[in-house]
């Protein structure tokens, strides 16, 4: 359904800086399970760039415009966090409650 789009919503811009850190990337906020982005973008993607346009620093309308102009296909570069496994320390010593009273 052309009407739908791409089946996403995108936060941030220049002028709608992110509430915690000020970031003003553009930044998917939302992906409509079965949409046409389904699978391919994630929330929290931050949007490089729309057909060859830069997103840095651009208003939020500017990046709206430049997704809906682009009819049913798009060129959508993004940049994603990485997920980083933590692992527990090796060699560090086994945490036990102690239960010894002290007066």
């Amino acid at each position: 359904d052309s009407k739908r789009g791409f089946g996403i919503a995108v936060s941030g811009g220049r002028d709608n800086p992110h509430f915690e850190n000020g970031e003003t990337s553009i930044v998917i906020s939302d992906v409509l399970p079965g949409g046409p982005a389904d699978g391919l973008l994630q929330e929290n993607d931050r949007v490089v760039m729309v057909n060859g346009t830069p997103m840095e620093d651009v208003l939020h309308s500017f990046a709206v415009q430049q997704l809906r102009k682009s009819g049913k296909i798009a060129a959508i570069v993004v940049k994603r966090p990485r997920k980083v496994q933590l692992a527990p320390l090796q060699g560090s010593p086994p945490v036990h409650e102690d239960d010894r009273a002290f007066e």
